[in-house]
């Protein structure tokens, strides 16, 4: 998660990045979560940073899962 964080943030400063911060449930069927909460004023930052996720997720260590919500309606 901070490899990641680490990445989007050198992208661009167009958006604001949160965390990575432990999810509310934190540890689920032994395993740990971790949640990234991009913000942005205008829609096309995030897109752009969502369309190379992708890329990235081919990247991730045997055992990482990335996913992502687009607008979550809660964090949990």
């Amino acid at each position: 998660a901070d490899l990641l964080a680490q990445h989007l943030s050198s992208q661009s400063h167009d958006f604001e990045l949160l965390g990575p911060a432990p999810c509310l449930l934190s540890k689920l069927r032994g395993k740990s979560r971790f949640q990234i909460l991009l913000k942005a004023e205008h829609r096309p930052v995030l897109r752009r940073l969502v369309d190379m996720l992708p890329d990235l997720r081919k990247k991730l260590p045997a055992g990482v899962a990335l996913t992502v919500d687009i607008d979550p309606l809660d964090m949990f």
